[in-house]
């Protein structure tokens, strides 16, 4: 089994009561039993987002999910940017569902198998299972999957939203109004940066070793400039500088 597994059958297995909301065959790809696993728990049944806990059935090669009220399962915290990309790897490696059968047993979603006249069983859902774990369960790739690209069309948005608010502010900075940003601040950034501290090295045969002193003063030369400050003081300063992270930006993507 793998390592997700592993770490299922590590849990603590004291539950005060279980509901088996789910089997799945023990051969299922990790990526689905994960997006399995994932919806089992998330759901508000269970306020404290009880425990979920996976048993083997060796008999009958199956992997049953069940769900526990008795304490919450403690996960290590990644950052947002992380948690997201694991989530959309799972959703891209995940096996496609080809149908949803029925009989008395239950839902079944069927993926292909080897043979394509013969669907195998992804995972099987009682009719005991309430409703709402039921939709859950069912949709455990297309949910994460939707929530993805409503993600991704945010981010588009607002990334829109930012050029054409950046691009308002420096219309009216040329026009004698604030600056469009904190120049002295974004260049007190860049220059701690090694992406920036090699080209400054690449572009202005800056000596090593590229200590943010170093970069800093051969910026200060390169757009004649007393101190970083003038950067939003001096619109002409404050131009050689949008032109000099440009030209940045240039070389870093020619990499």
């Amino acid at each position: 089994m793998t390592a997700l597994l592993s770490f299922f059958m590590q849990l603590d297995e004291s539950i005060s009561f279980i509901i088996d909301w789910i089997e799945a065959p023990d051969d299922i790809g990790s990526p689905n039993r994960f997006l399995l696993w994932s919806m089992s728990c998330c759901h508000s049944l269970f306020p404290d987002r009880g425990r979920c806990h996976a048993q083997i059935d060796k008999t009958n090669a199956r992997l049953h999910f069940k769900a526990s009220g008795a304490q919450a399962m403690t996960q290590s915290h990644l950052p947002a940017k992380e948690r997201l990309e694991r989530i959309r790897s799972l959703v891209v490696s995940a096996a496609p569902v080809k149908e949803i059968s029925s009989d008395t047993a239950g839902l079944h979603r069927e993926t292909d198998g080897m043979d394509p006249a013969e669907p195998e069983v992804m995972a099987s859902v009682p009719h005991t299972c309430p409703t709402a774990n039921r939709e859950l369960l069912l949709k455990h790739a297309d949910i994460p999957a939707q929530l993805i690209r409503m993600v991704d069309a945010l981010k588009q948005l607002t990334e829109r939203q930012n050029a054409d608010l950046n691009a308002l502010r420096l219309k009216l900075e040329e026009k004698g109004g604030r600056p469009a940003k904190d120049y002295a601040a974004e260049c007190a950034m860049k220059c701690s940066e090694p992406a920036f501290k090699a080209f400054m090295e690449a572009r202005h045969g800056i000596a090593r070793p590229l200590t943010d002193e170093r970069v800093t003063d051969a910026v200060r030369k390169a757009l004649m400039i007393a101190s970083r400050a003038d950067l939003n003081q001096d619109r002409q300063a404050a131009a050689r500088w949008r032109a000099m992270v440009k030209d940045f930006e240039h070389w870093r993507r020619r990499g």
